[in-house]
């Protein structure tokens, strides 16, 4: 029996979208095409489909699942007695989740008296069950399974001293954003999204032991925001995290190829930006300014391609912890640089990170990275009203304004002719993660001026 690809959709749950996604990768090809475009699927199509499903429910990532089904020894039959197994498996933990459940709620229901570690395993047992039953499906959708496993793994570690500050945390953000949607503000102004940003700071301070994870972006989270606009008519400029240390550009192009399949006269473009955090702004910063001033999509894409690679950042951090953590450095020479007071000045161009040297204390990294700065300039030429700069400070406000300052005193002195504006930005969560709170310096790229 041969189905269309809206059958087989309706067959097996799977969106349309995602078998042409899974088209696209090689994954699920149609046994045919018809002239009209049409994609058709026979039988081992559909076998081969159920096998993708069983892998993803088993939390294998859609690479994976290629490399074993087109692997000439697959045996289908093994595989399918593997995925019984890992199911048993999943139905015996969830027994266990729900017998200890269900011995709360008899405790509870007898008045029996509980320890405090039975209270405390069975609140994070009883929380776990709850986002699952919740939101499990919708998390888990967009994230996958491993993230969720791996996040719900993380609240059944934690002490109940975590617990504690992890669960205030939250009533705390909800509380502040309850009050402000009462004054007049929505979570989504810039107000409320603050809110969030400096409370996940303030947890990073409160809790040096606790290394945040980002995640990737969903190709599902482009392509809705592709197709609204695709629909309604608009020109799209999506400007993207750099490649080189996050798969979202991949995402973000995949998404845009599978809108043009629905909507093939839309223009969206997307832009590979070699940038982070307050170059990234900068980019954002430029194509609006192109855009206000009447310029085209294309000479856009084309003036921001050919100025991205102006686009540098000179920073430093608090101390190495994060760095290490995440393999940027070893960890015995991380350590005897924290002793000594070393503070490493970081270099990001290219969309890499570099080492920019080091300095000796908080405030000598401040006058190296500013040092840096004003070296580049002078290599580059022009003046700083060539050029977009932005300080970029994490967790200490007041230490951000004071390089601020610092940064437009001593362009005006060395350069008394021009206005030397310089921004000020607070660096977002993603980048935290990676820093840690303190990250600060300044990122440059050169400024679109209109001319004539």
């Amino acid at each position: 029996m041969e189905y269309s690809i809206q059958e087989l959709s309706r067959l097996s749950g799977v969106t349309t979208r995602t078998l042409r996604w899974y088209d696209q990768i090689g994954l699920l090809k149609p046994s045919r095409v018809a002239e009209s475009g049409y994609r058709y699927y026979g039988g081992a199509e559909v076998d081969r489909l159920q096998d993708i499903l069983y892998y993803r429910a088993l939390g294998v990532k859609l690479a994976q699942i290629k490399e074993c089904l087109d692997d000439p020894s697959f045996d289908r039959l093994a595989a399918l007695r593997n995925h019984l197994t890992a199911l048993e498996a999943e139905r015996e933990r969830l027994e266990k989740l729900i017998r200890s459940v269900k011995d709360t709620i008899g405790a509870e229901e007898r008045n029996e008296i509980m320890s405090d570690e039975q209270k405390f395993e069975a609140f994070k047992r009883r929380t776990v069950a709850h986002n699952e039953e919740v939101y499990g499906a919708e998390i888990r959708a967009k994230y996958g399974d491993q993230e969720v496993d791996e996040a719900n793994a993380a609240v059944m570690g934690l002490t109940q001293t975590q617990y504690q500050e992890w669960t205030d945390l939250g009533r705390e953000i909800q509380e502040r954003l309850e009050a402000a949607v009462q004054v007049g503000l929505s979570p989504e102004d810039q107000e409320g999204k603050e809110i969030t940003v400096r409370d996940f700071y303030q947890f990073m301070v409160d809790n040096p032991a606790a290394y945040p994870k980002t995640s990737l972006a969903s190709i599902e989270d482009f392509e809705t925001a592709f197709r609204a606009h695709a629909a309604a008519g608009r020109d799209v400029l999506c400007l993207v995290f750099t490649g080189k240390m996050s798969g979202c550009v991949g995402s973000a192009r995949n998404a845009r190829e599978l809108v043009l399949e629905d909507y093939p006269d839309a223009r969206i473009e997307v832009i590979d930006t070699c940038a982070a955090t307050v170059t990234e702004s900068t980019m954002v910063e430029n194509a609006v300014a192109m855009r206000d001033a009447g310029c085209s999509l294309e000479e856009t894409v084309t003036w921001l391609e050919a100025e991205k690679v102006t686009n540098q950042i000179f920073f430093t951090v608090g101390n190495l912890d994060y760095l290490i953590k995440g393999g940027r450095i070893g960890k015995v020479t991380g350590r005897a640089a924290n002793m000594l007071g070393i503070k490493p000045m970081i270099l990001f161009k290219e969309g890499e990170i570099f080492s920019g040297g080091v300095a000796r204390g908080r405030q000598k990294s401040f006058e190296k990275a500013l040092e840096q700065l004003m070296n580049y300039l002078a290599a580059h030429g022009g003046t700083p009203d060539d050029y977009r700069i932005t300080v970029g400070y994490g967790y200490d406000a007041d230490e951000g304004k004071r390089l601020w300052m610092q940064t437009r005193a001593a362009l005006r002195a060395k350069y008394p002719g021009a206005q030397c504006e310089v921004g000020l930005l607070q660096i977002g969560c993603t980048i935290a993660v990676h820093t840690g709170p303190y990250a600060l310096g300044m990122g440059v790229m050169r400024r679109w001026k209109k001319q004539g």
